[in-house]
């Protein structure tokens, strides 16, 4: 099973950070946090970003300082084997014999590199006497051609090169072609993906030495600051990286040591892959996506050492026998994460007197756990444990983490945390579970029949994700944050009466079989289907609700998209809504729309001849949300009545001109909105005359005036009569 392509595989950009991995960064207080999202963009392989500049830019603006003014300025140096070392040492008059008390020392120069030189100030390679270059400032002259490879100082196959206050840049300038022909792929979806994008640009790169160190150095860099590449017993000391892809790695090396350096805003901080008995200690990542990753290493280690503000603090995937001891994570989404295939893979994995927000981090492996304080850890991790049938309450701090991972079956009630993990397990049920704030709210890996129910999910990078999950049950819950809910290889699962109300895609189903999904309120930017099958997104029509809109009936799902109308009052709209799935081009429908709002037409219908000037519009309707009543509009080809708002009157008269109309009945609620158009044709000449018909109240109003004015009268004519009588001489 893979993994490294877990999370966040969509792109990010300006406003919106999705970097690898579940990318938003949560910290975006810092101006360091806002340059490393412009620079950066997560997406699948598939989605990439073209980087094409009109102008000369550089990515990350300002001028280089150089680390003294009494530096010499200086060509690049390219050293080829120890012959060649000891001629250029002697033309130069570098002091040193080459042994290990005496080294060479190549020091106080300033080399600023060009594109001949594939941008490499310094170069050593092939040799083993004992070189010393310290005091250096490193930089590149012109913009970096994005489709060129280059860095600063390069070690390869080298042995006891000693490397001391050296300062190197290697800032991305994009060189202006308006021709449009130089372009560069930039691609986060997994760790293999930004390494081969950005391994090309380096400030130090250390490849297949040995007993080499770097210390009190400094890197200001587009891609790798510092790489440690099949090396063995190699040191990194008192350094520093600044916004970079990678600040500190360690690819494929032996017994290498990173000690006492800071990585501030870099994608991953500090990284180990394929990397055995290396130690990284008493460093400090701030700001990164990942601070700590370790990736598919063997016994390495990580201590007393801090990750601050980033989305992932120290993330171990598809480890053995590793270890974090003495870690602190603070104000990061998530601040301790273990991802694996096997058992061994978790239960090999080590998390010794570590915090979380000031709390201790609770890390059980191959134990009965009885039951757990609810407020006392910072962090859990349940790893092949005999869990009780219940947990509840359990209340973790800030960049929490709740990770279970092949133990016994069990219900999860009344969390709050950051992140919830199921790895590896079956018959899981979590209810009225509260997350909120971090990279993932409920991650499912590998899981059977686990339920979730009654939950709320707000502010996250990804609500729910599921990978490779079978016969699952989402039912009332509240989904929110960037991404709504994540289906990835699952089968047969089904998503209910859930509220998803996403950033940027609701709904996000890759490789998926046989999954049903009705009665929700979708409200979402966007929808993504990738290689489905058997999808369906309704139930059977009129079954008994109410509905996720309050409506009699069950049947589909709401969709804030959604453009139909409802004319027959039944709840659902009159036409079906079509998903289309962006691999095979199939289209899935849902038959049965949800709609808080319909309108039928009861008189005139469409396309009526009428040969009489009154026009009298009626309608019913149908609403199960406020909205602000009706509008009317009727026009032809030369005139227009405009939009009129009725109310919520139900009958209009007017009378028109001879011609050909048409009547278009509105209604808008919070989101949703609905028109209807008729066509009338009218015969007969008249003048227009807008107005509402008169209602039966006003008909039997004025005939009792009229009648009450015709008594009033024939009293005054008896009164007239009686009164002329009684003046008339007998």
């Amino acid at each position: 099973m893979e993994n490294s392509d877990l999370f966040f595989e969509k792109a990010f950009y300006a406003n919106h950070v999705k970097i690898p991995d579940l990318y938003n960064l949560q910290r975006s207080r810092s101006i360091a946090f806002f340059t490393i999202a412009l620079l950066l963009t997560v997406g699948l392989p598939s989605s990439t970003l073209w980087l094409e500049s009109v102008n000369t830019l550089n990515a990350y603006g300002g001028a280089f300082t150089h680390a003294s003014s009494n530096l010499v300025s200086h060509d690049p140096i390219h050293i080829c084997g120890n012959e060649d070392l000891l001629q250029q040492a002697a033309a130069e008059g570098w002091p040193g014999s080459g042994t290990a008390d005496d080294p060479i020392i190549i020091s106080g120069y300033v080399i600023e590199a060009s594109e001949s030189e594939d941008y490499i100030a310094i170069a050593v390679e092939n040799t083993t006497l004992h070189i010393r270059i310290t005091n250096c400032s490193l930089d590149f002259t012109g913009s970096i051609d994005v489709c060129a490879i280059g860095g600063c100082l390069l070690l390869n196959n080298t042995s006891h090169v000693m490397v001391e206050n050296v300062t190197s840049r290697t800032r991305l300038l994009l060189l202006s072609d308006s021709s449009g022909g130089k372009k560069v792929t930039f691609c986060y979806a997994n760790w293999s993906c930004i390494t081969a994008s950005f391994y090309r640009y380096y400030c130090f790169r250390l490849t297949n030495c040995a007993n080499c160190s770097l210390t009190a150095c400094t890197a200001d860099a587009m891609g790798v600051a510092f790489l440690l590449e099949n090396c063995t017993n190699c040191t990194i000391s008192q350094s520093t990286a600044y916004p970079a892809a990678i600040g500190f790695s360690l690819e494929c090396s032996y017994n290498c040591t990173v000690s006492n350096c800071t990585a501030d805003c870099n994608t991953y901080g500090f990284a180990a892959h394929k990397s055995s008995n290396c130690l990284i200690s008493g460093c400090s990542s701030t700001y990164s996506v990942y601070g700590f990753y370790l990736l598919e290493s063997e016994n390495c280690t990580v201590a007393e050492s801090s990750a601050i503000g980033g989305s992932n603090g120290f993330f171990v995937e598809r480890c053995k026998t590793c270890t974090l001891h003495g870690c602190s994570g603070d104000y990061n989404s998530r601040s301790y994460f273990i991802l694996g295939d096997s058992v061994v893979e978790y239960a090999s994995s080590a998390i010794i007197s570590c915090l979380s927000h000031n709390k201790p981090v609770f890390f059980c492996v191959n134990a009965t756990v009885s039951s757990i304080d609810p407020t006392g850890y910072g962090a859990i991790f349940l790893i092949n444990c005999q869990l009780p049938s219940q947990l509840s309450d359990l209340q973790l701090p800030s960049g929490s983490t709740l990770e279970l991972a092949y133990s016994s079956p069990t219900t999860l009630v009344g969390i709050r945390s950051y992140c919830i993990a199921i790895h590896h397990m079956s018959h899981v049920a979590i209810a009225n579970a509260s997350l909120a704030d971090g990279v993932c709210g409920i991650h499912f890996l590998d899981v059977f029949a686990c339920t979730i129910a009654t939950c709320n999910i707000t502010r996250t990078s990804v609500g729910l994700y599921f990978q490779y999950a079978n016969a699952c049950v989402v039912r009332e819950c509240r989904i929110g944050g960037s991404d709504g809910l994540t289906f990835k290889n699952t089968n047969d699962c089904v998503v209910r009466n859930c509220e998803i109300r996403a950033d940027l895609w609701g709904l996000t189903l890759t490789n998926c079989h046989n999954c049903s999904f009705f009665n929700n309120y979708i409200r979402y930017s966007r929808l993504t289907i990738y290689n489905c099958s058997q999808l369906s997104f309704n139930t059977t029509a009129y079954t008994p609700g109410p509905n996720i809109l309050g409506g009699p009936y069950l049947g589909g799902n709401y969709w804030l998209k959604y453009g139909g109308v409802d004319t027959d009052l039944d709840g659902y709209g009159d036409t079906p809504y079509p998903l289309k799935d962006n691999h095979t081009s199939i289209t899935f429908y849902d038959y049965l729309p949800l709609t808080p709002l319909g309108i039928k037409v009861l008189e005139p219908s469409n396309n009526t001849v009428l040969n009489t000037t009154t026009v009298t519009i009626r309608w019913t309707y149908y609403n199960t949300t406020s909205f602000s009543g009706f509008y009317l509009s009727i026009a032809n080809a030369t005139w227009s009545s405009g939009s009129i708002h009725v109310g919520f009157n139900t009958t209009y008269r007017t009378e028109l001109e001879p011609g050909n109309y048409t009547i278009s009945l509105s209604a808008e609620a919070q989101d949703y909105a609905m028109c209807v158009h008729l066509l009338l044709t009218v015969q007969s000449l008249a003048q227009p005359i807008l107005g509402y018909e008169a209602s039966s109240v006003m008909l039997t109003t004025l005939l009792l005036i009229t009648v009450a004015l015709a008594l009033i009268a024939a009293s005054l004519r008896r009164s007239m009569h009686r009164a002329s009588q009684a003046t008339t001489p007998s």
